[in-house]
């Protein structure tokens, strides 16, 4: 049963999407498809983890450099 759950999630055409809007800067509709699966579902996803990490990075970064 675990390994189904594995190949589900990287199969996952939502995580997919979620994580090519956040990498184009979509946020307002990549976090509209995550209020729409169950929650923690898409953080969950490695990549979709990722380019938020990379997201939050980009936001703050300048707030250092100053």
């Amino acid at each position: 049963m675990w390994i189904w759950a594995v190949i589900q999630s990287t199969n996952n055409q939502k995580f997919g999407l979620c994580e090519a809007l956040i990498k184009i800067g979509s946020w307002e509709l990549a976090k509209s498809i995550m209020m729409a699966i169950p929650p923690f579902s898409a953080v969950s996803h490695r990549p979709v983890a990722k380019c938020l990490c990379n997201l939050i990075h980009f936001v703050i970064e300048p707030l250092y450099s100053e």
